[in-house]
């Protein structure tokens, strides 16, 4: 009985929302009613932005650039011969090749100097090659078996784990730049490079373990000169996988040419006087069998980094449209008015002749 009760009970009550507005659907809404007015005052408010915004930062952001185009230099070791030529011949890739540059400066570079270099026609972006990684290796865990999309990258030929595995990693950039003024040695650091963020949330050395405990057991990928745990000779914290340089090459770019940070003018150097430096190169990575070139570039990068003039010349190509739509529309709509305007004094015309 008790339990017939409750059931009818049940029925009885009402499955209506509660009388709020907000369960009722009676909240004020506004819905503009868009007109051309509105949206010529739209379009030239946009273009009065978006223009003085774009050659604001086109002027503001200026960057003063040295580049120097290396693909083709002469080898000290062996005059006349290229060391691109050197890098293609199977039989002479262990063999040392080094080219110098002169490179002037005009006037005094103050500031904060950062070192490229660039790449041109090596596509990053290629689908396999951004996947051929193991980023739980790159974490620094313990990896029995590498990622299947390591191969063919994964061990060695005697079947051990290669560390870090991957095309990516496999392809790491390896020319070493020097410079110098006279007998004074430019200092260049190979760290503060990259975001501080990547290490520790994307790569990491095993813990527990020195950095060469940790890749004892594990070979070096097949196109690296030295393994991990030796990167860098003169700082052991800046080794495996927390690698500066290591990890800006992971990073990986969006375009077939593209620049990354080689490092940073060093301690005790405000700027770069006037004069003509020696770049000296060690040349170590082919790049003349994929039509590629490669690049020093000296930069006394700008408040915005280093040079990239996109963000200033879309601001203005965008701004410019906006302007040229609303003087499109705008003439689109005079044409209309007065259409209107002579078909209405037509229509006047008749109905007085009428009379």
């Amino acid at each position: 009985m008790l339990r017939q009760s409750k059931l009818d009970s049940k029925k009885n009550e009402s499955r209506r929302p509660k009388d709020t507005p907000a369960r009722q659907q009676r909240l004020r809404a506004w819905s503009p009613t868009p007109t051309s007015r509105h949206a010529l005052n739209v379009l030239f408010i946009f273009s009065i932005i978006f223009v003085p915004l774009g050659v604001i930062l086109l002027t503001t952001a200026h960057v003063v650039e040295f580049e120097t185009d290396y693909t083709e230099c002469a080898s000290v070791e062996h005059f006349p011969t290229t060391c691109s030529e050197i890098r293609t011949n199977q039989l002479r890739m262990n063999e040392t090749c080094t080219c110098r540059y002169d490179v002037t400066l005009d006037y005094f570079l103050p500031g904060d100097i950062t070192f490229y270099y660039a790449l041109d026609n090596f596509f990053q972006n290629h689908r396999r090659y951004v996947k051929s990684r193991d980023d739980v290796q790159l974490h620094g865990e313990e990896v029995p078996s590498p990622d299947g999309a390591c191969e063919p990258y994964a061990r060695d030929a005697a079947g051990r784990t290669i560390a870090p595995c991957g095309a990516v990693a496999n392809s790491l950039f390896n020319d070493t730049f020097g410079l110098t003024n006279g007998s004074a040695s430019v200092p260049i650091v190979r760290t503060g490079i990259t975001r501080e963020r990547d290490k520790g949330d994307k790569f990491r050395n095993r813990q527990g373990m020195t950095v060469r405990e940790a890749f004892q057991d594990f070979a070096r990928p097949l196109f690296w000169q030295t393994p991990a745990d030796e990167l860098d000779p003169l700082d052991d914290s800046n080794n495996g996988y927390l690698n500066e340089a290591f990890i800006v090459w992971m990073r990986v770019a969006a375009f077939a040419n593209f620049r990354k940070k080689y490092g940073l003018l060093g301690d005790g150097w405000d700027g770069l006087s006037q004069g003509t430096y020696t770049l000296t190169i060690d040349y170590n990575y082919p790049v003349t069998s994929f039509y590629g070139r490669k690049k020093f570039i000296l930069s006394a990068d700008s408040w915005m980094g280093s040079k990239n003039e996109f963000l200033g010349i879309a601001y203005i190509v965008l701004g410019v449209t906006c302007f040229l739509a609303g003087i499109s529309l705008f003439v689109a709509r005079y044409l209309q008015v007065k259409q209107q305007i002579a078909r209405i004094s037509m229509e006047q015309l008749s109905l007085t002749s009428g009379d």
